[in-house]
């Protein structure tokens, strides 16, 4: 906010209402002048250019895969780790589950195919397990934090196990985990 101080009266205004802050108070003469004369009344005015507005990409639909990977991204601060990490855990999971809170193999369930066992171990029930994609994409993160230090890490040790890469779909990995 910037202020335009007359000799008896003060008025906050921002960016384009300095002119019709002007007109009100002097008319449309005085505010047609970009620096009022001091015989008007007006010790000064500052005008800055407003703000331009910040954009910010609206998270996707609940529960999808993009929201998942929307979620894990902004998830890899609180687990200390910068958001490179995203590189590793991307293709990780597109191997476990293609990022589908729905995929289910033998017992392993969610997002990063683990059982619910691992889930109830970490406070939560199967059903909200199932139902999140956020808990899932936590359970999952956690158990990495815990067992591997890092998603890079734990990637390089998913392709030690013998994962491969599909030759028809680069971003498709297989195996890993046995």
């Amino acid at each position: 906010m910037f202020g335009i101080r007359t000799r008896t009266r003060r008025f906050a205004v921002t960016g384009g209402a300095v002119i019709a802050t002007l007109a009100a108070v002097y008319g449309s003469a005085g505010a047609a002048q970009a620096s009022p004369a001091p015989d008007e009344g007006v010790t000064r005015v500052m005008v800055a250019p407003a703000p331009a507005p910040v954009k910010v990409a609206p998270a996707p639909k609940l529960n999808t895969p993009e929201y998942a990977r929307w979620y894990a991204n902004a998830q890899m601060a609180h687990f200390g780790w910068k958001t490179s990490e995203m590189k590793c855990l991307v293709p990780m999971w597109i191997g476990e589950s293609h990022w589908d809170i729905h995929e289910e193999t033998g017992p392993y369930i969610g997002i990063p195919q683990t059982t619910p066992g691992v889930v109830n171990d970490y406070g939560f029930s199967e059903s909200q397990y199932r139902e999140s994609a956020d808990v899932q994409v936590t359970v999952g993160l956690r158990y990495i934090k815990e067992r591997y230090g890092s998603p890079c890490a734990a990637w390089e040790f998913w392709k030690a196990q013998g994962a491969w890469q599909d030759s028809a779909d680069p971003n498709q990995w297989w195996g890993g985990w046995y």
